[in-house]
């Protein structure tokens, strides 16, 4: 082979080689913040990293092959931050109306179970009394937060209960108690189960969750639903409002409706059923 065609070919690959690394080094970069909420996202313990929001984004990642995927803790403020700075950044969250003012949501990954009022099942003649409803039936949590402050009831920071609940909850926020810190649930029920609180309102799968966790005995608990809630809610993967969002939800979508049956749904039926 003449040696100017050697050349020739010798530094078309040299320009071909440096932009291939360039091009694998551009992959745009999906930031995805988990927050503490088992057994959706679990961060510590034995069963870290097994929750159902884990697993569905385990099973996202190799599958959005032309995105690079960074993870981080925080919590749900923290996400709608990144997403207001313009950040690529996706989460599995529930939907409501502040996140999609600044989240794009993908279609349904699970249906879960709605919130249900917890309480002890010792308490329920005192609090029916209080309330001025039966607890056999579901029972209206405006009607439920008319006995407030004298009913001790709280909330955790941060926390979206639905869209129906917020604004129920919003109107009576100040005269409930807020928890702040981590590991809000956990510590929920630990209070409830204390007397230091008379109801709670929490997922049943979160309850199952934690109640599975705790050592030692505790007084039997019980619930009612609530008429404001819907049969079901559902969980999705939502990613900052921009239009490199918008791409990774399109995908996410189309992964959601070729996955097989069952496959997502799976990993909270565990928790759910």
């Amino acid at each position: 082979m003449d040696n100017s065609v050697i050349k020739k070919v010798c530094l078309g690959l040299c320009l071909l080689l440096p932009s291939a690394t360039w091009a694998a080094q551009e992959k745009p970069t999906i930031t995805w913040l988990e927050y503490d909420l088992p057994p959706g996202y679990i961060a510590h313990g034995p069963m870290r990293d097994s929750g159902f929001s884990d697993l569905t984004t385990n099973w996202l990642y190799p599958r959005l092959r032309n995105y690079n995927h960074k993870v981080r803790q925080g919590t749900t403020s923290r996400l709608l931050r990144l997403a207001k700075s313009g950040a690529l950044v996706c989460s599995s969250v529930l939907k409501n109306p502040e996140r999609e003012q600044f989240l794009y949501f993908s279609d349904p990954t699970q249906l879960l179970a709605t919130h249900k009022l917890y309480f002890l099942a010792k308490q329920k003649a005192y609090l029916q009394q209080l309330t001025g409803q039966t607890l056999n039936r579901a029972v209206s949590l405006n009607k439920v937060f008319n006995a407030l402050p004298e009913l001790k009831f709280a909330i955790a920071n941060g926390r979206s209960y639905g869209s129906e609940r917020d604004k129920i909850v919003a109107r009576y926020n100040d005269k409930m108690k807020v928890f702040t810190r981590q590991e809000q649930s956990s510590h929920l029920i630990k209070n409830l189960l204390a007397e230091r609180l008379d109801m709670i309102i929490e997922y049943p799968w979160i309850m199952k969750y934690e109640t599975q966790r705790m050592q030692g005995d505790f007084p039997s608990l019980a619930s009612v639903d609530i008429v404001e809630s819907s049969p079901a809610i559902k969980a999705r993967i939502a990613c900052s409002k921009t239009p490199q969002g918008y791409e990774v939800i399109k995908i996410i979508n189309a992964l959601i409706y070729n996955a097989p049956r069952q496959q997502l749904q799976q990993y909270a039926d565990r928790w759910t059923k």
